[in-house]
């Protein structure tokens, strides 16, 4: 489809298993689709004419658009368990599946080439009860993050390939099994975790531990948000303290070692550098 040809549209998935569409022009709302049972989660693919849906019985549809028509070109189970599956995309007509276990699923929707990518031992996860729990994709650094039922940040980054096709204007594709390449396992040192997101456009990366919400650049916490406080590290010595709830206020800490991470609750902030923990 051409940039004339997009018409800004809402999709919605219902209980029952029925999917929508809401055109904002004309404000219609009609019935496109029905699956075999509810939906769980509906997943756009920009410039694409097609979008993706999963139900809640782990059937995994790929809808094409033709016009106001919609029909399922792909219809699959996905022996994934519905507790902790998430979907997500992965750069340009590929999708990543995480289903609560020591595996990822890969799959390039446009080469028809999917993989298994698996948590390993030798890159520091634990061998047998680790489990990916949710994902989330890093544009920037074109490479897809999953926090593991252990709190560990496990990260594969793509490979680039060198190799040029037959007439050496474009890169050539490679399998995807060999696209990606696990990471070492990074501890976050939290407690719980409800949901993650990379920046778009940086490398920030933040936590929500459902009474919190942690910022992470460059493996260092950038930004703390309780229910009254944040903390916002201004420099590797500098911190400042908001409160966020009437009357706001601010207060400028100046520390005399680069702090690593901090933790912020009604009554104290915890500080840690690399040798030692404090409390103000």
């Amino acid at each position: 489809m051409t940039e004339l040809d997009t018409i800004p549209v809402f999709i919605f998935g219902m209980e029952q298993g029925g999917v929508y569409l809401f055109d904002p022009a004309n404000k219609q709302l009609n019935k496109i689709f029905q699956a075999d049972s509810g939906i769980r989660q509906i997943l756009d693919m920009p410039q694409q004419n097609y979008f993706l849906a999963i139900t809640e019985e782990m059937m995994f549809y790929q809808l094409m658009c033709d016009d106001k028509l919609v029909n399922d070109k792909i219809k699959v189970k996905l022996a994934a368990k519905s507790k902790y599956f998430q979907m997500i995309r992965v750069g340009f007509g590929t999708v990543a599946f995480a289903y609560g276990d020591r595996e990822i699923r890969i799959w390039d929707l446009e080469a028809e080439d999917s993989a298994i990518l698996r948590l390993r031992a030798d890159r520091g996860y634990e061998a047998s009860d680790e489990q990916v729990l949710m994902l989330s994709y890093l544009p920037k650094k074109d490479s897809i993050c999953g926090m593991t039922s252990k709190w560990r940040l496990a990260t594969w980054r793509r490979v680039q390939n060198n190799n040029l096709d037959e007439n050496n204007t474009n890169i050539a594709r490679s399998l995807i099994d060999q696209q990606w390449r696990l990471t070492s396992a990074i501890s976050l040192n939290i407690q719980h975790v409800i949901g993650m997101a990379w920046s778009n456009n940086s490398a920030a990366f933040a936590l929500n531990s459902g009474d919190s919400v942690q910022i992470f650049l460059s493996q260092c916490i950038e930004f703390f948000v309780d229910s009254n406080y944040a903390v916002i590290q201004v420099s590797a010595q500098l911190l400042n303290l908001v409160k966020i709830t009437d009357p706001m206020e601010t207060q400028e800490l100046q520390l005399h070692s680069n702090i690593r991470g901090f933790f912020v609750t009604e009554n104290y902030l915890t500080l840690w550098d690399d040798t030692k923990a404090s409390e103000k």
